[in-house]
């Protein structure tokens, strides 16, 4: 009875558990729905599928967020460049603008939403209109755009030049000690050859040679050997 008991409370454990993983799951594919005041309170919300971008409105709708407002709409315009919707995303930001809200994050946004749409009116003026740009009005702001983005262009990455410098650097110095060390070897041989060539060699004493002395062959006699008996 106790082991039927244990293995349904263990059931139902599971089973609870199986059920609030699949709602959790079912809440996060669910797509997010803006009220119908946030959307007229945000009218670009309006029509957009994106869970991304929906989420931002949802939390700019939100009441607690009000300090944070003006930077979930600075990201929602971002988001609506990234979404291939420059001219909405320029809209949101040079709202923001108006409103004499600033920051780098709006900057992009107007920057990147002006590119883009300037890009798409480029290609359709060359690829469906077949023209060019005309000397008067649409070059000369083009060709400044240019001119500026030269005098804006970010600064090259210096890190590969830097490693190959250390290494270089690394390098020069083995060959500068292998330098020293053969230098400080030819000095030292150098000197051993000369302190052989100043010191005199010891003179090796060499014997006089003297003169054989004569054998006296005493068998032989004497001419004055009867005078002196």
């Amino acid at each position: 009875m106790k082991v039927v008991l244990k293995r349904s409370i263990l059931i139902l454990s599971l089973t609870g558990n199986i059920i609030g993983l699949s709602g959790a799951h079912a809440a996060e594919l669910e797509p997010v729905k803006l009220k119908k005041s946030c959307i007229k309170k945000n009218p670009l919300a309006e029509g957009q599928n994106d869970p991304e971008l929906l989420n931002i409105f949802k939390q700019v709708c939100d009441s607690d967020n009000t300090t944070q407002k003006n930077d979930l709409l600075a990201k929602a315009a971002m988001r609506f460049y990234q979404t291939n919707q420059p001219v909405k995303a320029l809209n949101l930001a040079s709202q923001l603008q108006s409103q004499n809200i600033r920051g780098s994050l709006i900057t992009d946004v107007l920057f990147l939403s002006g590119v883009s749409i300037a890009n798409n009116s480029l290609q359709q003026m060359r690829s469906q209109e077949m023209r060019y740009l005309s000397n008067d009005v649409t070059y000369p702001p083009a060709k400044q755009l240019i001119e500026n983005i030269h005098t804006s262009m970010p600064a090259p990455d210096t890190s590969s030049v830097k490693a190959a410098t250390e290494g270089g650097s690394v390098d020069n110095e083995r060959r500068s000690y292998r330098k020293q060390t053969v230098t400080r070897n030819r000095v030292t041989a150098s000197r051993v050859a000369t302190k052989r060539v100043a010191t005199p060699a010891k003179a090796t004493a060499v014997k006089p040679k003297t003169a054989p002395v004569a054998n006296v062959n005493k068998s032989k006699s004497s001419p004055f050997d009867p005078l002196i008996k």
